[in-house]
């Protein structure tokens, strides 16, 4: 039985044509059956989204269990950053701060209960400075390089694989699993941004990019085998 990974920039559910509405998000991440959801840029209490805690109402619309990570606090006492959506167990997370001189950054960390056994899924946003994003590689790395179980990180990291921020990960025992084109700007992308990578276990069975102006970036779905040991 395959594993459906979704990751998924919302930029707080804002859409190209400008009008918040999580329904939309939910809708497109429904449509695409996952497992698992990486999302980005998500709004709690904000009052540019209304003061909705978008991680509970995306669990709510979407049917799947939820935890959200901060980055960053406003003023005002919204907060803002990654969540991950599942419909397995959710044994545990943790929320690790990333290296950084500009907005806060973070990784979102949680250990699924899955058919397949544990794994551990990451979601994360890089920053959008080259130098920074190279020091948020090694601190991601870092999270991964002990991890005894299949691991899955996927996100918006603001660079191609190219960069030197993807480095670590690789020296950690992640590849890179996908997409294939690109997912930003989501009107008429040009930009790989958003990557998925995993660690040896896991096998590739398909990879999508779905046309959609929800958000300004196009949600990535991955399906995925554990791979014999």
């Amino acid at each position: 039985m395959p594993l459906k990974l979704v990751t998924y920039n919302i930029r707080h559910g804002k859409g190209m044509d400008r009008r918040v509405s999580l329904p939309r998000i939910a809708r497109v991440i429904t449509d695409l059956e996952p497992d698992i959801v990486c999302l980005q840029e998500v709004d709690v209490r904000m009052p540019r989204s209304r003061f909705v805690d978008q991680a509970l109402r995306l669990g709510e619309l979407t049917g799947l269990r939820h935890v959200f990570g901060p980055s960053l606090k406003w003023p005002v006492g919204g907060l803002y950053g990654n969540a991950i959506l599942t419909r397995w167990e959710i044994e545990n997370h943790t929320v690790t701060r990333l290296p950084g001189r500009d907005e806060p950054r973070s990784a979102l960390s949680v250990r699924c209960a899955t058919p397949f056994g544990p794994i551990r899924v990451i979601s994360t946003h890089w920053g959008l400075e080259s130098k920074e994003r190279a020091e948020q590689g090694d601190a991601v790395a870092k999270l991964v390089a002990d991890c005894e179980i299949p691991v899955l990180l996927a996100g918006d990291f603001n660079e191609s694989s190219e960069m030197r921020g993807h480095e670590p990960l690789r020296v950690a025992g992640l590849r890179r699993l996908g997409p294939d084109e690109p997912t930003y700007p989501s009107p008429d992308p040009t930009e790989w941004i958003d990557h998925v990578y995993g660690s040896h276990h896991w096998s590739v069975l398909g990879v999508a990019v779905t046309p959609s102006l929800a958000s300004d970036h196009r949600p990535v779905l991955l399906e995925l085998q554990l791979t014999p040991p």
